[in-house]
């Protein structure tokens, strides 16, 4: 897991329903100074491992400016996957609250791991999204055309995209990640190169520098190496997508679904109040606890 000082009640939260479920399994956080402050009474009966680190995961300063927090967070967390001393390998973002026992997600996915799978990732939420329906999420121009939006991702990326290729780039969620740690060094490695790539200032007015494009990128360029299965809903239940939530609504429906989700993903819906209220109960309960912002749960960087 990474975390920055604002998202460290989320964190905070996430660990704490873990352990509510597994107190065996081992959990590192890779933190800007600020929230490795913030963490230090928790660390101990959360069972934590705190590693301090600064801009691109080094450990020699922390980042003001927001945007630059916003990618030193991004930058920490593939640097996390790519130095992960665990295999396999589970990333959770910090945004998550645990269901169940974390350590069932081993047995549950060996299937899928033994039959050549290398990474299991979140596709369908529930409908499999794609680049240029969402084309307005990375690209400034909202008039762009395909041959021109091609252009640019060659331009910025180095590769060899076609027209046609385009529609290749699937769009996996990186929230949460369940794989070989082999694989993830690869991918991570070629992540990092890339997302680099992206928030050059040469790009700034016509790219949004969001790390999903690039990892899609390198999934793209490395198809014929690292195989992806689709995660099971139940270890990536992004239950606002899932349930078709409206903002606003205070508490969430009763759904099956949700019930046998192990994982429940706040992501966009995290400062809804049901979110909330879910994360503060479980901060409640961790003396020493960084609290949320005092504006409903309000964050200014996630990861």
């Amino acid at each position: 897991m990474t975390v920055t000082a604002d998202f460290a009640p989320y964190l905070t939260a996430a660990v704490a329903s873990l352990r509510r479920h597994n107190s065996e399994t081992p959990v590192r956080v890779l933190a800007d100074p600020q929230a490795a402050e913030l963490l230090r009474e928790v660390a101990v009966p959360l069972a934590i491992e705190v590693v301090p680190t600064g801009p691109a995961g080094r450990r020699n300063g922390s980042p003001q400016h927001p945007q630059e927090q916003l990618i030193q967070s991004r930058l920490a967390k593939i640097t996390g996957l790519v130095e992960s001393p665990f295999d396999p390998t589970l990333y959770l973002d910090s945004d998550t609250i645990l269901q169940d026992d974390i350590g069932k997600i081993v047995a549950e996915l060996a299937p899928a791991l033994d039959s050549g799978h290398d990474l299991m990732l979140l596709l369908r939420r529930p409908t499999a999204p794609t680049l240029w329906g969402d084309r307005l999420l990375y690209f400034k121009d909202p008039s762009i055309q395909r041959p021109d939006a091609v252009r640019l991702l060659n331009d910025v990326f180095g590769i060899e995209l076609t027209v046609d290729s385009l529609d290749e780039l699937v769009c996996w969620n990186s929230g949460i990640i369940y794989g070989r740690t082999r694989a993830l060094r690869v991918v991570g490695r070629r992540w990092l190169d890339l997302y680099r790539r992206a928030f050059d200032p040469r790009w700034r007015d016509v790219l949004i520098a969001r790390d999903q494009l690039p990892f899609w990128v390198t999934l793209w360029e490395l198809r014929d190496r690292i195989s992806v299965g689709e995660l099971p809903h139940r270890w990536n239940f992004m239950a606002g997508q899932m349930l078709g939530l409206p903002k606003g609504l205070p508490e969430l429906p009763a759904d099956e679904r949700l019930d046998r989700a192990a994982v429940l993903h706040l992501a966009g819906w995290k400062t809804e109040r049901w979110a909330v209220e879910r994360v503060s109960a479980l901060l409640s309960a961790v003396p020493g606890a960084p609290a949320l912002d005092s504006e409903a749960g309000a964050v200014r960087n996630s990861i």
